[in-house]
Order: C-alpha cells, then sequence, then structure tokens
C-alpha cells in the first residue's frame, strides 16, 4: 500500500523516466504493490518504472505486498534502473521465526553475481542486517550488524551505491558499509528472498514500497 514515503515520491517522479533522459542515466522507480491478489510480479505494472523480471523463482503480489510463492528457491526479481549510482529502498514485514534471509539484491548481474542487503537469522544466530557480494556463484558476507527487535516487525532497509561506495541503512541509520567496484556496472535492482518449509524452514518476508532514486 502507499505510505507518506511513496506518496510524495511518485507524485513528484509520476510518469516514470523524465523526457529527454539521457542514454544511462537512473529511471525512478516506485512500487506499492498494489494489484489483484497472486498477480505474477512479472506480470504487475509497477506504479513508476518496470517492468519487473523474475530472475529465479516468482515472487507474487498478495495483500498489496509482494512475496515469494514457491517453496524451496532463492527467489529474485529485479528491475533494470538503467543507472548505477543509486539509492534502493523498501519496507520489510519481516517473520516472526528463527530462520528467515532476504532483502535487496542491487547491481544484479545474474544469479551468480550480485549484491544483496538482507535480513536474516539462522536458527540461534542473532537476526542481522548482511551486506553480501555474489561472485560467480560463492558467496562472502562483506558487514553484518547485529538486531534481535527485527524479527515480527516492519523495517525500512535502504543501500545506497555510488561508485564503489556502498551504504547499507536500517530505519534511516547505517548499520554497514563497503567499498567494491565488483558488479559496478550493473543496472538492475530489486528484491531477493530465500524461501523453504520443513522443520529448518526459511520463512518468507513480505514487502511494500520499494522504490529506486538518484
Amino acid at each position: 500500500m502507499m505510505g507518506f514515503r511513496s506518496s510524495i515520491f511518485h507524485s513528484v517522479l509520476f510518469g516514470g523516466r523524465p523526457s529527454g533522459a539521457p542514454p544511462g542515466s537512473l529511471d525512478p522507480v516506485s512500487d506499492t504493490f498494489t494489484d489483484t491478489n497472486s498477480t505474477l510480479l512479472s506480470a504487475h505494472t509497477p506504479d513508476d518504472g518496470g517492468p519487473w523480471v523474475n530472475n529465479a523463482g516468482d515472487f507474487v503480489v498478495f495483500g498489496n505486498r509482494a512475496l515469494p510463492s514457491t517453496d524451496g528457491l532463492d527467489h529474485i526479481s529485479t528491475i533494470d534502473t538503467g543507472g548505477t549510482d543509486l539509492t534502493a529502498t523498501v519496507d520489510v514485514h519481516v517473520a516472526n521465526n528463527a530462520r528467515f534471509a532476504g532483502g535487496i539484491v542491487f547491481r544484479f548481474v545474474d544469479t551468480s553475481n550480485y549484491w544483496l542487503l538482507r535480513i536474516q537469522r539462522d536458527g540461534s544466530s542473532p537476526a542481522q542486517v548482511r551486506l553480501i557480494e555474489m561472485t560467480g556463484g560463492s558467496e562472502t558476507v562483506r558487514d553484518t550488524h547485529d538486531d534481535e527487535s527485527m524479527g515480527g516487525t516492519t523495517v525500512e532497509i535502504q543501500v545506497v551505491v555510488s561508485g564503489s561506495s556502498i551504504i547499507g541503512k536500517l530505519n534511516g541509520s547505517t548499520v554497514v558499509s563497503y567499498n567494491s567496484a565488483t558488479h559496478a556496472s550493473a543496472t538492475k535492482q530489486g528484491l531477493e528472498n530465500y524461501y523453504t518449509t520443513g522443520d529448518f524452514g526459511y520463512i518468507r518476508h513480505e514487502f511494500d514500497n520499494f522504490e529506486v532514486t538518484t
């Protein structure tokens, strides 16, 4: 649903890419995920920008939020924003569970090469904001921030990238950072969520008010 932050963004940038925008400049994105329940994200039209592409798994819209629908997969959906230096923000309704993993995917090249700003808990370990680099299918955690208060709540996460600088924020406060030019030319940003069920299942997050701005 459209919150205060999204409604302002939408009113200023309605219509998506500005007329006469030069090639390679950012195409702003805003999505409140307002649509018929069970609509595939790839069939859903964002408020601004788009389209969504399901790169792995299948996100759907349900209850005016985006969430993964299929058990047992790492779900990734992205939008090609045309730009590399940007701010990506989303509200995450965090699962109240011992295991969860999902957040913003950015500088996405393919399913083996991208960056993540992820909210994650692995069983008895603390809930964390993690800044993750994925290169050649190998995952490296570059920075972490512990915050046990996230489970069962709604938080805002934001990634700010400019050149080699990568900053991750939780509810407006910087909590993780790293400097790297890896995948710096990639222009796709979006959502990621690992979702499985069973005794050691990772419960899905729900996402709302996704934005990409300069």
